[in-house]
């Protein structure tokens, strides 16, 4: 992954959480997100408008699970801001395609992370499936 992107791509992500007093002290649950899972991972600039939805999509419904601290509506807004970054940065997040499979490492952690915090971690783990996750 290009690290020129990802440290842009963290600053706006930041800059946004700072900005919402209620996650304002947040940051440090996003960035270990990105350390947990940055080797699975992919940032890059956008192609187009599609690309950009899908990615906030993603980030939506995938990190609120991920985030170690914060959780409740809290998980909801960090998210949120994250996903505003997507946008303000046309920067997408993504997984390497390797990281998607069902039997993969990558998949392996998420799924504790979600069967941890889900209520209903199976209908998160078919919603997920839309973006190509757990293939």
């Amino acid at each position: 992954m290009s690290e020129k992107l990802v440290k842009r791509f963290e600053k706006v992500a930041i800059k946004n959480i700072k900005k919402d007093l209620d996650i304002a002290e947040e940051s440090q649950d996003f960035l270990e997100v990105i350390s947990e899972y940055g080797d699975y991972l992919v940032f890059r600039k956008a192609k187009n408008e599609e690309e950009i939805e899908k990615s906030i999509n993603l980030v939506k419904d995938l990190f609120i699970f991920l985030f170690p601290t914060v959780g409740g509506s809290r998980s909801d807004y960090l998210a949120s801001a994250i996903a505003n970054a997507i946008e303000e940065s046309n920067i997408i997040v993504d997984f390497k395609v390797e990281s998607k499979k069902m039997n993969s490492e990558c998949c392996r952690k998420l799924y504790k992370a979600i069967n941890l915090k889900a209520i209903y971690p199976f209908q998160v783990i078919n919603r997920l499936k839309k973006y190509n996750l757990f293939a």
